[in-house]
């Protein structure tokens, strides 16, 4: 399975939520499902819907949606500095098999200067 594009940064603010949509590319022959295994970064709510997919046939592509959401005020998140940066990331774990896709997740917040 492949997930395109391969690296993406997106700024975000922290409110309202952002949604992203990921097209996701089945690599192996034959049929495949895979499990969605998410380590948040910390300030962080994601979603993965669906959380589980299914690929009937090689270079078969699905549509997913990463909803990300973040913290009100950089001091929610615990760190205090003008520059918080923590990271997650989502696997894709395939079910009875090998195979296991890895996409980071950045969390990167700057606080204005005063």
């Amino acid at each position: 399975m492949t997930v395109g594009p391969t690296s993406s940064t997106w700024t975000i603010q922290t409110r309202p939520p952002w949604f992203f949509r990921r097209v996701v590319t089945n690599a192996a022959a034959g049929g495949s499902v895979y499990l969605a295994d998410l380590v948040t970064p910390r300030g962080m709510t994601v979603v993965v819907e669906p959380a589980k997919i299914s690929f009937s046939t090689v270079a078969f592509n699905l549509i997913v949606e990463v909803d990300l959401s973040g913290v009100g005020r950089v001091d929610d998140v615990g760190i205090k500095s003008d520059y918080i940066g923590n990271h997650g990331y989502l696997s894709w774990v395939e079910l009875n098999g090998t195979h296991v896709v890895r996409s980071p997740i950045v969390l990167f917040i700057a606080s204005p200067r005063t």
